[in-house]
């Protein structure tokens, strides 16, 4: 399991770091270790569980009643993305 500290921006070394009494790596002072457990999220829409909708689609495709044309299968599918569970919300140009 990860944690997601918003808004707080990537340190340059690990003497900017705001988790250095608690990071193994407190003897680099000047520069970011190659290998700091840090990872700087880029621009990005809202983020989602892709797994739970490709079970979602899938129970959509497969049920017994989806007699459905080819347009309402898409609709079925399109309103799975859009009520897909938000994990991280945006932070692009739109959120």
């Amino acid at each position: 399991m990860s944690i997601l500290i918003k808004d707080m921006k990537m340190p340059k070394n690990c003497a900017q770091c705001l988790l250095k009494a608690s990071c193994i790596h407190r003897i680099y002072m000047d520069e970011r270790p190659s290998d700091c457990p840090l990872i700087e999220l880029p621009k990005h829409g809202r983020l989602i569980d892709g797994d739970a909708l490709i079970v979602k689609v899938r129970e959509e495709l497969l049920s017994p009643q989806n007699k459905k044309g080819v347009l309402e299968t898409m609709g079925a599918m399109f309103r799975a993305v859009l009520d897909a569970p938000t994990i991280i919300e945006s932070e692009g140009e739109d959120g």
